[in-house]
């Protein structure tokens, strides 16, 4: 039931989409029509497509004008920009390119190009599609408390940005192997790591937080000087797991806060989201184990 919701309320924002192409319409215009917070909704609307509104709005635009130039080869290029809702017409070519790898004037001997990257309205079974291919393991309990040890560093939210989160991270993570190979590791030393979000249920929402890439103290004979200290609480977690590569972790996020979590009779408690993952074999295949780990609350 809660999956027909969302897919009818993500049908709801295509068809909006659709319909005001070529009007000065944004993405809080779209939210606008949607019944849920413009918050709550982007991530909705991303789980589902894989893709934020305003790329999918961005993308519908260019598809458009570049269809247009195909069928009408009268067409000028900055009649397009201005009607398709560019500022100028040399912002409508550099999205044009970095969108087709093409210029706009160059649209008629690269058509294959309109073919293979045009970005078409979707229809119900293709979210049926999309939504099929996402699968969730959600298990709740208590887990901690765990005495960490580790740096940190700003990064882009993932609950307020567009950003690849796990990319965004990566440099931390970089950084913290270097120093794991400079120091002494206890016998019992894993494949195991912790990243945790330290920000709180007031700050969730901030445009930038501090990310904390650790391991267990346990793990080190004597952790590397640059390393701090971190105790995470012994609470309940909703623990989402997956298998597989570092761009499902976006989607996840957007499953968890989009659409879990306001039909899931908990609220999130005020403490720290955290990441497990398991690093073994991760450069071999490019894949991994990863937990998704948020507090939660009885509603």
């Amino acid at each position: 039931m809660q999956k027909n919701k969302h897919q009818d309320l993500v049908l709801k924002a295509i068809r909006y989409i659709e319909e005001n192409l070529t009007l000065p319409i944004r993405v809080d215009d779209v939210c606008h029509q949607i019944p849920l917070s413009a918050w709550q909704f982007q991530r909705v609307f991303r789980f589902h497509l894989k893709t934020s509104i305003g790329t999918y709005l961005r993308g519908r635009r260019l598809t458009e004008a570049f269809r247009r130039l195909l069928q009408q080869r009268d067409s000028k290029i900055v009649d397009l920009a201005f009607e398709f809702q560019f500022e100028s017409h040399e912002g409508f070519s550099r999205a044009f390119k970095a969108y087709f790898g093409c210029l706009p004037s160059e649209a008629h001997s690269n058509e294959s190009l309109f073919l293979f990257k045009k970005n078409s309205g979707l229809d119900e079974n293709q979210l049926e599609l999309i939504w099929a291919s996402v699968q969730d393991i959600l298990e709740i309990g208590t887990l901690g408390p765990f005495h960490l040890t580790g740096i940190t560093q700003d990064v882009n939210s993932p609950f307020s940005k567009n950003d690849d989160f796990e990319s965004n991270t990566m440099a931390i993570w970089r950084k913290f192997f270097s120093e794991t190979q400079k120091t002494e590791k206890s016998k019992n030393f894993t494949s195991l790591a912790f990243g945790v979000c330290l920000n709180s249920k007031t700050q969730l929402i901030a445009d930038k937080m501090n990310y904390y890439a650790s391991k267990e103290e346990k793990e080190f004979t004597i952790p590397p000087p640059t390393f701090t200290k971190f105790k995470l609480p012994k609470l309940n977690y909703a623990q989402f797991s997956i298998f597989g590569e570092l761009n499902h972790v976006q989607t996840l996020l957007d499953y968890i806060y989009g659409i879990w979590l306001p039909s899931s009779g908990f609220n999130r408690d005020d403490s720290y989201d955290w990441e497990l993952f398991d690093f073994k074999n991760v450069q071999q295949s490019g894949q991994f184990s990863y937990q998704y780990n948020i507090p939660v609350l009885k509603k």
